[in-house]
């Protein structure tokens, strides 16, 4: 059997699926479009997008400070033997 052999079974695709108003899940496979006397190759791509509308900069500044804190409280809890 050629291992090398891809399945063209999936092809391309784009996915968008919103999860509620403000978050978004994304994904895609796409072809890159080489030379066809190789193996065709594909580029794959997942997504997680947040949408929020501010009134000024300064705003914005206190969701980026949670998001930050979550991040470090993620590291803290993997570093006490969870």
């Amino acid at each position: 059997a050629n291992r090398n052999h891809q399945s063209g079974f999936i092809g391309e695709f784009e996915v968008d699926y919103r999860l509620t108003e403000n978050v978004r899940l994304k994904g895609f496979n796409e072809n890159n479009d080489i030379d066809p006397s190789k193996v065709t190759g594909y580029t794959q791509g997942a997504s997680v997008e947040y949408r929020a509308e501010f009134d000024d900069f300064s705003d914005l500044a206190q969701p980026i400070k949670n998001f930050m804190n979550f991040i470090k409280s993620l590291k803290s809890s993997k570093g006490r033997g969870r």
